[in-house]
């Protein structure tokens, strides 16, 4: 098994950047959205996703942007920025998915890392676990990708902590004839010291930044 890290001159800057022009959000310990399945990026292929998250207990909007690229067959690593009120906030995670969708399997995967956020008052910390179970669904009108996903952290906020968890729900959907995009939506349901939500989110595959081929990193 080969893992690609080698970096490839210029694409890390201009992403890192475009995240970090996405670092507001209005509250950070809602943004616990999977938006996430089995289906790990193609080599040649960066994964762009735009999320529209609402805040159902408290009526309010994030925007989210997550940059998904392959490590190698298990692995994929993921940035990820938002837009919101008064926060700001940025996250890294690693995807991992030991078990892939074949035949009647499920695939098994996860989502691990970190995600910060600041507001003029205080700061938030979190550590992040995302595990989630999906499976293709092929139909006449394209592919389902059903998933389900249990979102847990522990999160510090100034001086207190926690440990929020959340059950995710949701799928993706592609139609057979616009191979580089999909539509998510997911539910969110608060479980413990979090708040409930409600996600939509379009992804977009494109080709490497120049043309080139291979990882970006």
């Amino acid at each position: 098994m080969e893992t690609r890290l080698q970096m490839k001159g210029g694409v890390a800057p201009l992403m890192l950047g475009v995240v970090l022009a996405l670092l507001f959000s209005s509250r950070s310990d809602a943004q616990y959205s999977t938006m996430s399945t089995g289906t790990l990026t193609k080599s040649e292929k960066t994964q762009f996703l735009g999320e529209f998250q609402y805040i159902t207990s408290e009526q309010q909007l994030n925007l989210l942007a997550r940059f998904e690229h392959s490590i190698n067959q298990d692995f994929d690593y993921q940035l990820v920025g938002g837009v919101g009120a008064s926060f700001l906030a940025a996250g890294a995670f690693m995807k991992w998915v030991p078990i892939p969708d074949y035949r009647n399997q499920p695939a098994v995967g996860g989502l691990f890392g970190v995600f910060l956020a600041r507001s003029q008052s205080e700061r938030d910390f979190s550590l992040r676990l995302h595990p989630f179970v999906s499976k293709r669904i092929d139909s006449k009108i394209g592919e389902f990708e059903p998933f389900a996903s249990l979102p847990v952290a522990y999160a510090i906020r100034g001086d207190e902590d926690g440990f929020p968890v959340h059950l995710a729900l949701g799928t993706g959907y592609q139609h057979s004839e616009m191979k580089d995009y999909r539509v998510f939506a997911e539910m969110g349901i608060a479980l413990n010291y979090g708040h409930p939500y409600l996600s939509l989110g379009i992804e977009y595959q494109m080709e490497h930044f120049g043309g080139g081929s291979g990882p970006l990193f």
